[in-house]
């Protein structure tokens, strides 16, 4: 219980602070207001504990009353649950119940419409390695860019896909004369992480003479070299289309970002029954495109 109340200043500011008595062992004790309301909010009563009988009388922050609660949810937005006594992600506690066998090592449980929550068994596919499920990643993403312009658009100031439509900027930037001006020529198309960048032989560069077509022409297009945190991002997702209009430059932290709204237009699509996930080929496609 309070017995009194009074202002202390600290650093001169305004305190209010009350004298506390901890109904459980009677130790009087000085705290701020703050600490009472919050202990009250806590157990949700009028009683007042010092730490000691807190503990001993479990009105502790935990669970549900924790500030940080965050209805079940972990930092990355999956869903956790209790089994056997212990804390587990719940889509990786389905999908074992589904296969009755534990998930083994390396394989990966994959939210098929890519939301995190929907943990039904219809919904989930386990994979058996990271690099196929990364692969049905990137056959969403593509199946979802044919949609661009149609069902979503690419927002230029926000760097980022949205389901608004946009304007078009038009850069007004001739890469041909470029090409012919620097005195670079086309070689070949590069493979990068499956797919095909074009390369070109760039003499102002005496270190490896081949450059990215792409971060050159945007680099050609700022007069600078790019940051070491800076990507060119292909609006398209067609690594070949190199017209400066198609180009973005962003930061990694935006790339992400925006990649992940491109997931979420890829979700939407998908729960519309415009892309269909093939269980046996374990990939996405456009309904109808096979």
């Amino acid at each position: 219980m309070i017995k009194r109340e009074y202002t202390e200043r600290r650093n001169g500011i305004p305190v209010k602070m009350v004298e506390k008595v901890c109904d459980g062992c009677g130790m009087t004790r000085q705290v701020t207001i703050y600490s009472i309301l919050r202990g009250r909010k806590v157990r949700g009563s009028e009683v007042d504990f010092c730490d000691k009988c807190s503990r001993i009388h479990k009105h502790v922050r935990n669970g549900k009353t924790h500030g940080n609660f965050k209805h079940g949810l972990s930092s990355s937005g999956y869903r956790r649950v209790v089994a056997d006594g212990v804390r587990r992600y719940e889509h990786i506690v389905v999908a074992e119940q589904e296969l009755r066998r534990p998930i083994q090592h390396g394989e990966s449980v994959h939210h098929i419409d890519f939301v995190k929550t929907n943990n039904l068994p219809e919904n989930l596919f386990v994979f058996s390695g990271e690099v196929e499920h990364q692969m049905a990643h990137n056959s969403a993403i593509l199946s979802a860019l044919r949609f661009l312009n149609v069902g979503f658009w690419f927002d230029r100031t926000r760097k980022e896909y949205v389901f608004h439509k946009t304007e078009t900027e038009d850069v007004g930037f001739d890469a041909s004369k470029l090409i012919a001006v620097q005195g670079a020529r086309y070689v070949s198309k590069s493979g990068k992480r499956n797919r095909e960048y074009i390369v070109i032989k760039d003499k102002r560069d005496p270190k490896t003479n081949i450059r990215l077509f792409h971060v050159f022409l945007m680099e050609c297009y700022l007069g600078r070299k790019l940051y070491i945190d800076e990507i060119v991002h292909h609006v398209d997702g067609v690594a070949t289309n190199n017209v400066l209009s198609n180009l973005v430059l962003m930061t990694k932290r935006e790339h992400r970002r925006c990649h992940n709204s491109l997931l979420q237009c890829a979700s939407k699509m998908i729960r519309a029954g415009k892309i269909v996930f093939d269980r046996m080929d374990r990939k996405y496609h456009v309904l109808g495109c096979g």
